[in-house]
């Protein structure tokens, strides 16, 4: 997790399952207040992989252009990262 100093947050995931898209919640917690955090209202989500436009045959292109959306954030958000994709999801965080 990087934490920048306007309070966005970003984090990466690679998934190398070549079948299946995986779900996950993402949670922040602050060891020191025992606090836990989320992405504010929208979290911006960037996917490159297989199922990016130029994938083939279900390989990632490496010219390819990155798959862009924006996606709720909240207590209890689950993020969709696709099948064999690198993934990053940046946003507020409150």
């Amino acid at each position: 997790m990087l934490f920048r100093p306007d309070g966005s947050g970003r984090c990466g995931w690679g998934i190398k399952d070549q079948n299946s898209a995986h779900s996950l919640p993402v949670e922040f917690h602050n060891s020191s207040d025992r606090s836990n955090h989320y992405f504010a209202a929208t979290a911006k989500q960037v996917s490159f992989g297989a199922d990016s436009p130029n994938g083939q045959n279900g390989h990632a292109a490496p010219d390819g252009p990155a798959v862009k959306s924006d996606q709720p954030g909240g207590k209890g958000a689950e993020y969709t990262l696709p099948r064999a994709s690198v993934s990053v999801l940046r946003g507020t965080v409150q």
